[in-house]
């Protein structure tokens, strides 16, 4: 069974929120920690710069805004999880297969 624009779609947008999550958490966390005054550095290879001054209202704000987006970077990921197991065990289809990176089946129409 070929998959119709609306699950395209349906998958679509969760994906887009995963990546922009992804970008997110990170640069509100290294905002927060510039706004506190504290350095970040890169794995130790390197310090990032600054991206705002130190500035305590804003911390508490950012505080609170990278702790959101990571607790709903959790959540998203844990619903990708999921859905992808109810099409492997559920729907019986090959969505789970294709998402595994070693896996040498291609399908019909799996070529996006």
């Amino acid at each position: 069974m070929a998959p119709d624009e609306s699950d395209t779609a349906a998958a679509g947008y969760p994906h887009a929120l995963l990546y922009t999550l992804l970008f997110a958490v990170p640069l509100a966390g290294w905002t927060m920690s510039s706004a506190r005054g504290f350095p970040v550095s890169w794995f130790g290879f390197f310090t990032l710069p600054d991206l705002v001054p130190k500035n305590k209202a804003l911390y508490e704000l950012l505080v609170t805004t990278h702790g959101v987006l990571a607790w709903t970077l959790g959540v998203v990921a844990i619903i990708h999880m999921l859905a992808a197991l109810k099409h492997h065990f559920v729907l019986k289809d090959d969505v789970l297969r294709r998402m595994l990176p070693m896996s040498s089946r291609k399908t019909e129409g799996s070529e996006r």
